[in-house]
């Protein structure tokens, strides 16, 4: 296999061993917690859906990848091995430091932060400005926009139960 190869598997792979140990982790101990499930069930049934979402992703990620690529990256920007591993690990990063410090974490919205920031510093291609603008909005908006709605209706709904 040529370096290209390697430089851009091997932050995949980090970045999809990352996020297991930060999603699947919670599923199986919520299987355990509740009383659903023995341990050794609890990881067979999280290492099938695992590899069930794998298998889905294979097929459907490129549509997620069209949808997404739509305004944010120009329509002939083809990325090179240097911007797959640079998003690849951004991404890694974030979610394993994110997880090993206990911190709540989305890989989806990792993944955009770290495609911005190495977007961001490809010269080589013209920037979608409007579309940093909207994903940089949105994620600024959406988690104090999320904590008022919860306060708002838990406040409401206090008042009234």
């Amino acid at each position: 296999m040529s370096v290209q190869v390697y430089s851009v598997t091997l932050p995949v792979l980090l970045l999809a061993w990352a996020n297991g140990a930060n999603d699947v982790s919670k599923g199986i101990a919520t299987l355990i917690g509740s009383g659903l499930a023995k341990p050794a069930p609890a990881i067979l049934w999280g290492a099938f859906w695992t590899l069930a979402g794998g298998i889905a992703a294979a097929f459907w990620g490129s549509i997620l990848a069209a949808n997404f690529a739509h305004g944010y990256l120009a329509t002939d920007f083809r990325p090179d091995t240097a911007f797959i591993a640079g998003a690849m690990s951004g991404a890694f990063g974030w979610v394993g430091i994110a997880t090993r410090l206990g911190l709540p974490v989305s890989t989806p919205h990792v993944s955009t932060g770290s495609l911005m920031g190495v977007r961001f510093t490809d010269r080589s291609q013209p920037r979608q400005a409007d579309a940093f603008r909207t994903i940089l909005l949105a994620s600024l908006v959406t988690l104090p926009a999320a904590a008022l709605i919860g306060a708002g209706v838990t406040w409401v709904l206090g008042g009234l139960l």
